[in-house]
């Protein structure tokens, strides 16, 4: 169970996480923005992999596109990190 702890002149407040938070909301929720990101990467990846799109876009535009890939990989860790704590907590 996570608690949450917040301080208060003279007082402590202590709630119980469960009570407040959605776990399995919140589990749908990332379980969304996981495919969305799979979906960006697969796309960026292909992209990247075109040679059409290599040899005719300017160096600014592949530049952005493996920025955006760097990015949405990381995010993506983040997001399974997430779920798998989530995960826990569902059980």
């Amino acid at each position: 169970t996570d608690i949450i702890v917040r301080p208060l002149t003279r007082a402590r407040l202590v709630v119980d996480a469960s009570q407040i938070v959605d776990y399995k909301a919140e589990f749908a929720k990332l379980t969304k923005e996981k495919e969305r990101l799979d979906n960006e990467i697969i796309r960026a990846e292909k992209m990247l992999a075109n040679t059409n799109f290599i040899s005719k876009a300017p160096a600014e535009k592949i530049e952005s596109e493996k920025k955006k890939l760097t990015d949405y990989k990381a995010q993506q860790l983040v997001v399974l990190e997430q779920l798998k704590q989530l995960q826990q907590k569902i059980k």
